[in-house]
């Protein structure tokens, strides 16, 4: 009994590593496609776009944006831009469905007095409608989501220089309500890297960007205030004839559907489960099999000696003195 539940364990054991090194080895191929495609072209909009369309599976992006806003001060300059997209996520419900969102992008940042900064965007609602997880692990609604883009590091700790919101609960819809939230300020920060006792970024306590449609009270270097995003702005799919585009709603509403082709880095996939598969093997085999194994060859080679020699002095000598001590008594 005992044994069978070591091997029970044994394989939820291996199952569950299974299922971390795939993941690990996906993350790997995106991160190779990444380096080699995006992160040269963090501020070619076109060229980091599509890229975005192959790594987070986005149907559509729209070529022109909603919002736009391009910095002129010299001393901190960067770019904004708030595109409408169309993406195949999983709502509340744990469905693939389709549905509208909004891609954030920020971009060509270059501050005087920094020579990489890192930038933190936040994204206030008008509703709490965003989940995200507490302290203790409990999903929680907020108005706020937030981005932090570290160019020094590699994808994807370093994450993305985008945020993503979409029509769905837990992210622009109030979940229960079918309330839609709208940005109510866009907000975004820098940093030169330093970190606090507790090892956290200290960001500039005057913010580098901020927009909105009405007055907002905190400093920032840069300010807007014709942030005006409108559902319909980004609603498109009640516009296409099916849940796909087609080509000419392509052409007419200006939508950007192209991708890069990320099975050329499925051999990075491929090769990291192979050794995984070999090691598992390899541990199986020396865990369950060799001792049985051994002991087969043991007496599969002792079976031959014995019919290759019969008669083995050596042999009947072992066998005679054996006998000899039993009759002996001792």
């Amino acid at each position: 009994m005992i044994k069978w539940l070591g091997r029970a364990v044994y394989i939820i054991i291996v199952l569950l590593l299974t299922l971390q090194i795939y993941f690990f080895a996906f993350q790997s191929k995106l991160q190779q496609f990444y380096e080699e495609h995006m992160a040269s072209y963090v501020d070619d909009n076109d060229a980091y776009l599509v890229g975005m369309n192959t790594l987070a599976d986005i149907d559509y992006y729209q070529k022109t944006p909603i919002y736009t806003f391009t910095s002129n001060d010299p001393d901190y300059q960067f770019e904004i831009n708030i595109h409408a997209i169309g993406a195949l996520v999983t709502n509340q419900d744990n469905k693939q469905v389709r549905a509208d969102g909004l891609l954030v992008y920020i971009n060509k940042v270059s501050i005087k007095t920094i020579e990489t900064p890192i930038v933190r965007l936040t994204l206030t609602l008008d509703q709490s409608s965003v989940i995200v997880r507490d302290s203790n692990g409990d999903n929680t609604l907020t108005n706020k989501i937030q981005m932090e883009y570290n160019p020094k590091v590699e994808f994807p700790r370093s994450n993305i220089p985008i945020l993503f919101l979409v029509k769905t609960e837990g992210s622009l819809v109030v979940p229960e309500t079918g309330i839609l939230s709208n940005i109510k300020v866009l907000k975004a920060e820098i940093s030169d890297g330093v970190t606090d006792r507790d090892d956290q970024l200290i960001y500039d306590p005057k913010a580098l960007f901020i927009a909105s449609n009405e007055i907002v009270p905190e400093g920032a270097y840069v300010k807007d205030d014709q942030l005006i995003i409108r559902a319909e702005d980004y609603s498109l799919r009640s516009l296409f004839a099916a849940e796909i585009p087609s080509a000419s709603e392509i052409e007419a509403y200006n939508l950007i559907t192209d991708r890069e082709d990320l099975s050329q880095y499925n051999g990075i996939v491929w090769r990291t489960m192979i050794g995984y598969g070999l090691m598992v093997v390899l541990i199986t085999y020396l865990l369950f099999f060799h001792k049985n194994v051994m002991i087969r060859m043991r007496e599969k080679k002792d079976l031959a000696y014995r019919k290759a020699h019969p008669k083995d002095p050596n042999q009947q000598e072992v066998v005679d003195a054996e006998i000899f001590k039993e009759n002996d008594g001792k």
